[in-house]
């Protein structure tokens, strides 16, 4: 993937999505079964609603016998949350 900003349209909804990417390690060149792992956060923006998805990868830690998971959770764009009050 490029740096910067990231730009996925779909043509038929005309939802234009936007995003950077997070950071991408390769563990292993040397030796042992190549594998990558993501981490960091990455805020994914629905530029024609004003929707918001904020995530947070976590990264593979050798100290925890944990599978590296994705924890987030999406928020509401402000533009949603002020058509929705009266």
């Amino acid at each position: 993937m490029p740096l910067g900003t990231i730009h996925c349209t779909f043509l038929q909804s005309g939802n234009h999505y936007t995003w950077k990417k997070v950071t991408t390690t390769v563990h292993n060149i040397i030796v042992g079964k190549l594998w990558i792992d993501q981490s960091g956060e990455i805020d994914i923006v629905n530029r024609k609603t004003g929707d918001k998805c904020h995530l947070k990868f976590a990264p593979y830690s050798y100290f925890s016998r944990d599978v590296a998971r994705k924890v987030g959770s999406p928020s509401i764009c402000e533009s949603l949350e002020s058509a929705e009050k009266p």
